[in-house]
């Protein structure tokens, strides 16, 4: 099949059989009370179904199915047990809760064995004077970068719409970056997974009526990751034109919103001699919340750091000295003054409203 048509193909099913698909899961939840019930930590009001990410999972599915074909499954096999080891996992976290320990070990697990097919950190292009790693380092890494992602996607969906809308992007970009380079089972995997999360979004966005869960997230966060490594271990080397500098500050674009909001709440909390692991609303989405956004907003002002990190490593692609220049102030200003700026916004918004209530009981004194 011509590209030109595959490509559309591929994105309509995934999204048609997720747009149909949602609907009735919700109903379904609803008529079983598998809802998310509301609590102090929560920032939806009412009870809502959480098992989204079962049609994009379907979705994803059906294109790859439809495209690649049963056949010719057995070379992503390691991946798609490994996404339906992750459905089972989610669909359980989502119903009964599965402890943090377990879901942990799965995941290292799932990790060593994506490592073990090849897909692996095997070099560091000079970052910090890195180059080969040895062995046990590859896999080491390797493991980590995938555990790592899976959970910063997994703790990211906090709010309508995130999670999903920047894994869309994600899943864009990389898809037409496989394009270019001929790499057809891997764009048919990011075009599908791109058309189930926005059909998905259709009932995410504003006031969703349904959430990802664990298992949109964990499937999200550890496909970005699988994905994010195929980019680095290239195997037509002659027809890849990013050279592997380049390919290394572009994962890194991928993954530092989510990644550095993981590692920030985790710093913070250790501070604060608190488990990293401990719950509470410190992550990006509930500050911009906290200031007075609502969901979308708050999302779509975090689509647009994403967007525009993503937009400048490619633009300085050609020069790898701007390239790891504007990577490293992107993590500086994300790092520092980003969160800054939220809390100088919030000290200004709980200001006025201190102001607000003043003016108003001075007014109201005026009439006694």
């Amino acid at each position: 099949m011509n590209t030109h048509i595959e490509i559309p193909v591929i994105f309509l099913l995934s999204f048609a059989v997720c747009l149909i698909l949602t609907p009735f899961l919700i109903y379904f939840s609803k008529r079983k009370g598998l809802l998310d019930v509301p609590n102090h930590r929560a920032s939806h009001e009412t009870p809502t179904p959480t098992l989204g990410g079962l049609p994009i999972f379907v979705g994803l599915i059906s294109a790859i199915l439809f495209c690649i074909g049963i056949k010719n499954c057995g070379t992503i096999s390691v991946l798609m047990l490994s996404l339906f080891v992750l459905l089972g996992t989610g669909l359980l976290d989502d119903i009964i809760s599965l402890k943090a320990s377990l879901r942990l070990l799965i995941q290292l697990l799932l990790g060593l064995a994506i490592a073990s097919q090849g897909l692996r950190f095997t070099n560091f292009y000079g970052f910090l004077g890195i180059h080969e790693l040895p062995i046990i380092f590859q896999y080491l890494i390797t493991v980590f970068f995938i555990v790592a992602i899976t959970n910063a996607f997994n703790l990211i969906d906090g709010i309508d719409g995130l999670a999903g809308g920047l894994g869309f992007i994600n899943m864009m970009v990389m898809g037409f970056l496989f394009v270019s380079q001929n790499n057809r089972i891997d764009y048919v995997i990011c075009f599908g997974m791109a058309g189930a999360l926005l059909a998905f979004l259709f009932f995410n966005f504003r006031k969703a009526s349904i959430f990802m869960g664990d298992t949109g997230s964990l499937i999200l966060g550890f496909l970005t990751a699988y994905l994010c490594l195929k980019i680095l271990v290239v195997e037509n080397v002659e027809h890849f034109t990013i050279s592997g500098p380049q390919r290394l500050n572009f994962i890194v674009g991928l993954i530092i919103v989510p990644t550095y909001d993981m590692i920030r709440v985790a710093i913070q909390r250790l501070i604060k001699r608190k488990s990293p692991f401990s719950a509470d609303k410190t992550h990006i989405h509930h500050l911009l919340t906290k200031t007075g956004m609502n969901h979308t907003r708050a999302a779509i002002s975090i689509y647009v750091v994403h967007i525009l990190i993503l937009f400048f490593i490619f633009w300085f692609r050609d020069d790898y000295n701007w390239q790891g220049l504007f990577a490293g102030l992107t993590i500086v200003i994300l790092a520092i003054e980003y969160p800054s700026l939220l809390q100088a916004k919030l000290f200004l918004f709980r200001l006025r409203q201190l102001l607000s209530k003043r003016n108003n009981l001075i007014n109201e004194n005026r009439f006694l």
